[in-house]
């Protein structure tokens, strides 16, 4: 494994950007113009956490209807989706996704980040559009799926 430095200057050649991590030692970019991405170690195991900002959600309904869906995406058994959170600090939904360290490489990370910055336009488009989730995300309930008449 290489070291935190390392894999961030890895990152920055094959973006073609200048990436250096802030005081706390948190790299941040935007990654296609609107979706914030903040790349830290963590000094407990030495691995890397990547979280995407998806959206912020002031109090109210929607928001609660946004975290239930994200509570249900959560919950489906799929690796290497991470996982979506909420920043109350920033009212803001965020997908974020731990990296061991034994598995940290810069193309690691740059598949990782790939696969994130989807899922996360994924759930921006949705609640962009009014909806509490994106389709593909909510688990199929009895065969019908969640907007059907008896999906949940």
């Amino acid at each position: 494994m290489a070291n935190f430095d390392e894999i961030i200057d890895g990152l920055a050649d094959a973006l073609q950007a200048d990436l250096y991590p802030n005081v706390d030692g948190v790299v941040s970019m935007i990654i296609k113009g609107t979706i914030k991405a903040q790349i830290d170690l963590d000094r407990r195991d030495d691995g890397i956490l990547v979280c995407l900002y998806i959206a912020e959600l002031p109090p109210g309904k929607f928001r609660e209807h946004v975290l239930k869906d994200a509570l249900k995406a959560n919950s489906r058994l799929l690796t290497n989706r991470g996982v979506l959170a909420y920043i109350g600090k920033h009212n803001s939904l965020v997908l974020f996704q731990k990296v061991r360290p034994e598995n940290i490489t810069t193309d690691s990370l740059i598949d990782i980040l790939k696969h994130l910055t989807a899922r996360t336009k994924l759930w921006q488009d949705a609640i962009d559009s009014g909806h509490a989730s994106p389709d593909e995300e909510m688990p199929k309930v009895g065969g019908t799926h969640k907007n059907s008449m008896f999906g949940m």
